[in-house]
C-alpha cells in the first residue's frame, strides 16, 4: 500500500467519525424547567438598652441598622426613647430582623447568620 492510500483511509475514517459525532451531539437532550425554591421567612426580635462606650445613653432618634455577614441590610430601627430600643412588652415595638432561606437547601437550613449592629453609620 502506498502512503497516499493510507493517508486517504485515515482521513476517511476521521471524517466519518466526526460526522457521526455531529449527528449525535444534542438530539437526545431534554430540558425541563425547575421550580422556584420555596423561601422561608425567619424573624427575630430584639429590644434593650443602647449606650455609648462610656455608658451614657444614646439619644432618641438614633438609627440602628442590622446587616448580615454578606453586608445585606436585614433590619433597621430608630429609637424613640433615650437609651432604649424596642419594648420588652409581648406586643410592644421591637427591632425586627428578617432572614430568608431556601427550605429545600440543607446547607442554608443549618447555616449560621451573623448579625452586625450599626448605630448611626
Amino acid at each position: 500500500m502506498s502512503k497516499k492510500f493510507i493517508i486517504f483511509l485515515l482521513l476517511l475514517i476521521f471524517l466519518s467519525s466526526t460526522a457521526s459525532a455531529l449527528n449525535n451531539s444534542t438530539s437526545n437532550v431534554t430540558v425541563a424547567p425547575t421550580s422556584n425554591p420555596v423561601m422561608e421567612k425567619l424573624t427575630e426580635n430584639f429590644y434593650g438598652t443602647i449606650t455609648y462606650a462610656d455608658g451614657n445613653p444614646l439619644p432618641a432618634g438614633t438609627n440602628i441598622i442590622i446587616k448580615d455577614q454578606y453586608k445585606n441590610v436585614i433590619g433597621n430601627y430608630t429609637t424613640r426613647e433615650i437609651g432604649i430600643y424596642g419594648s420588652s412588652k409581648p406586643y410592644g415595638d421591637k427591632l425586627e430582623v428578617i432572614v430568608w432561606r431556601n427550605q429545600s437547601d440543607r446547607a442554608s437550613r443549618s447555616s449560621v447568620v451573623f448579625v452586625n449592629f450599626f448605630v448611626d453609620g
